[in-house]
């Protein structure tokens, strides 16, 4: 049975880094001395756990907002010829205004015989630092990687005679195969050329993808930044949060993306409601999406809509119409996971 998905609302990219880790693992700003040390990591049954190191710079640590956890996998322990560095998750504090100190972080999909080495990179809301790399450890009983592995296909619509911009997503016939029991999100990957961040599809219950909706407005998921700028879909991932059991972390982990399950199907409509930007439009009036098989097909743009004054106004911009019609699946826990995940790269 063919399941057809709305977006929701966040945020995040996390793809494999392109290149390897910088020599300057003390911080992107010149006069910063953090003197962070690389976090110490134990291979635990199928896990390996990464435990950040104390960080030096006080300045620095009174502002830390968060941090993103990095790995890269070599089949040698010297670590020769090893993967790019990957953001796998972040971690922060689950009380606004909050010291972000030492933490601990399960990395549960590695393979087994594997090695590893791990580095963390922090932001303090104005730029980045990271830890030293860590040395490798090896997993002898690890699950593997549990990234999607399945076909499917996003649509976007935008008509501005309509006013109607929606995103959906058509998953494969029989649903995505062997989903972790652990993930709770379906996330897509948007990019706005200076941030990726992960959106909200569907929600994932005991391995199962489920929704509520066909179709999302995508002014409803989408943030300032993400409007009016071309958009580039990154791919799908899994994605996971929880927190510790003293409530003082939120813990975020994701999938590595693969665009080449991915196809972009995307229509615009000019105001006159016949000129065709993207897709084609037959004689008998019938639209067709363009594929995602050219460059020039990789991209969208969501324009920003003014606001009726009248919120009780029946048209398709009212505040009031759109909020009885197409319910979001946004969730507290999810406004502030959006507000937080980053999931760019070096």
């Amino acid at each position: 049975m063919k399941h057809i998905f709305a977006t929701g609302c966040i945020i995040l990219v996390l793809c494999a880094l392109n290149a390897a880790l910088s020599c300057s693992l003390i911080g992107e700003n010149d006069s910063s001395d953090t003197g962070i040390s690389a976090p110490t990591v134990l291979s635990k049954g199928t896990s390996v756990i990464v435990t950040s190191a104390p960080i030096k710079d006080e300045s620095f640590l009174s502002k830390v907002t968060y941090a993103n956890i990095f790995r890269r996998s070599s089949t040698s322990s010297d670590g020769s010829a090893s993967t790019d560095w990957t953001n796998i998750g972040q971690v922060s504090c689950a009380e606004s205004g909050s010291t972000l100190t030492s933490f601990s972080f399960a990395d549960d999909y590695v393979y087994s015989g594997y090695y590893y080495s791990y580095c963390v990179r922090y932001y303090n809301g104005s730029y980045y630092v990271y830890s030293d790399y860590s040395a490798w450890v090896q997993n002898t009983s690890g699950i593997g990687s549990q990234d999607i592995t399945d076909e499917a296909t996003v649509y976007y619509y935008g008509n501005a005679s309509t006013s109607e911009y929606t995103l959906s997503l058509t998953l494969p016939e029989d649903g995505f195969s062997g989903l972790d029991t652990s993930f709770d999100s379906l996330c897509l990957i948007l990019s706005n050329s200076s941030e990726t961040r992960p959106f909200t599809l569907a929600a994932v219950s005991d391995g199962e993808v489920t929704a509520t909706s066909a179709v999302v407005e995508a002014h409803k998921i989408l943030p300032e930044s993400f409007l009016d700028v071309e958009l580039t879909v990154g791919g799908l991932v899994l994605f996971h949060t929880w927190q510790d059991e003293g409530r003082y972390f939120n813990f975020y982990r994701w999938t590595k993306p693969d665009l080449s399950l991915l196809t972009l199907d995307a229509l615009t409509i000019s105001e006159n409601g016949t000129d065709v930007e993207i897709g084609t439009l037959s004689d008998d009036g019938t639209y067709t999406p363009a594929s995602y098989t050219d460059d020039s097909y990789k991209k969208f743009t969501v324009p920003s809509i003014a606001k009726p004054e009248n919120a009780f106004d029946a048209s398709s911009l009212s505040i009031l119409q759109k909020n009885d019609v197409m319910p979001s699946f946004r969730d507290e826990r999810t406004k502030t996971a959006c507000s937080l995940l980053d999931v760019t790269s070096f």
